[in-house]
C-alpha cells in the first residue's frame, strides 16, 4: 500500500508539471497595437476645371463656423454654407471660437467659393479657398472646429484624417471625450441637413478638395452696367455709423456697432463710399 501511495503521488506531481510546462509554452495574447496614422494627408486629387463650377466673393459677414455672407464680382448678395464639414452651433463649447476661426481668416477678403450646389435656403454650398491658398473647410477640421460630415462626404480621406488628428491631439471640440455633434444637438431635420438640392453643374462628388493655386481659374471681371444711373437717387437707402466717415450696404459687418439708414444723395454729399462692401456711388 506504501509502495502504491508513493507511486499515485509521483504520477500526480508529472501530470501537474507537465500541465504547467505546457501552460508556459502557451503563446499570451498580444494587445492590439493604435493605428498608427500616416505623417501626412492624402495628396490632393487633380481635377479638371469647369469654370461654372468656381465662383470668387467678397466675404462681408461671419455668422457661424461653417456660414457666412459674401458679395460676388457683380454685387449681389450670396449666402455661403461650407460644404462637407459641420461646426458647433453658436451656443455649443468652441462654437464662437469656429466663428472666430472663419472670421479670423476671410472677413472682408476675396475667397474663391468651389460650386457643389444650394442648399433649401438659397445659400451656395461650396468649398472655400482662403486668399493663401489654405482649404477653409479642411482647416476648421484640423483645428478642432468642425466635425467631419462623414454622412455627406465618406470618401473624403483629406477630411477623415484631419479628424483622426485632431481627436489624437484633443485639439478643440475634442477636448471633450465625447463631444454632441452639431446635428443631434440641432435635435432632428432642419435646413443644414436637408440633401442638397443641385442648381448649378456638379462637380464630382468623388472631388472633396479645392484645385492647386496653380490651375485656379482667374477672377470673375465685373459686368460693366449699361443701364442709365437715375437722376433722383432719394429712393437709393445706404448706412452710415455714428463715428464713421463712409456710408454702406446694409451687409457691411462695419455696421455691427452702429447703423443709420441715409439716403445715398445726402450720403455723396458728407460721406464716401465704403472699400470693402463697395455700395453704389
Amino acid at each position: 500500500m506504501g509502495n502504491l501511495r508513493i507511486t499515485t503521488q509521483i504520477l500526480a506531481a508529472i501530470v501537474c508539471f507537465s500541465g504547467l510546462f505546457l501552460s508556459g509554452c502557451q503563446e499570451v495574447p498580444q494587445a492590439e497595437a493604435p493605428q498608427q496614422l500616416p505623417p501626412s494627408p492624402p495628396p490632393i486629387p487633380i481635377i479638371s476645371i469647369d469654370a461654372t463650377e468656381y465662383l470668387t466673393v467678397l466675404v462681408t459677414e461671419v455668422s457661424d463656423g461653417d456660414i457666412f455672407s459674401a458679395l460676388d464680382a457683380y454685387g449681389q448678395d450670396a449666402g455661403v454654407r461650407l460644404y462637407g464639414v459641420d461646426c458647433p452651433e453658436p451656443r455649443q463649447p468652441f462654437g464662437a471660437d469656429a466663428a472666430n476661426f472663419t472670421r479670423d481668416r476671410c472677413l472682408g477678403e476675396y475667397v474663391q467659393l468651389r460650386l457643389f450646389g444650394a442648399d433649401v435656403l438659397g445659400r451656395h454650398v461650396a468649398v472655400v479657398t482662403l486668399p493663401n491658398g489654405d482649404n477653409l473647410n479642411e482647416k476648421l477640421v484640423e483645428a478642432g472646429y468642425a466635425h467631419w460630415f462623414q454622412e455627406y462626404v465618406p470618401d473624403d480621406k483629406r477630411l477623415a484624417y484631419f479628424q483622426a488628428t485632431a481627436q489624437r491631439d484633443r485639439r478643440g471640440l475634442w477636448a471633450d471625450p465625447e463631444p454632441v455633434p452639431p446635428w443631434e444637438y440641432r435635435g432632428g431635420p432642419s435646413p443644414r441637413d436637408t440633401p442638397l438640392p443641385i442648381t448649378r453643374s456638379q462637380p464630382s462628388r468623388t472631388i472633396r478638395t479645392t484645385v492647386p493655386p496653380a490651375s485656379r481659374p482667374p477672377m470673375p471681371v465685373p459686368r460693366q452696367s449699361t443701364s442709365i444711373a437715375p437722376t433722383d437717387l432719394s429712393d437709393t437707402t445706404v448706412y452710415i455709423t455714428n463715428h464713421g466717415d463712409k456710408y454702406h450696404r446694409g451687409t457691411c459687418h462695419y455696421l455691427k456697432s452702429s447703423r443709420n439708414a441715409i439716403d445715398l444723395s445726402r450720403a455723396r454729399g458728407s460721406y464716401a463710399p465704403c472699400t470693402k462692401c463697395r455700395p453704389p456711388h
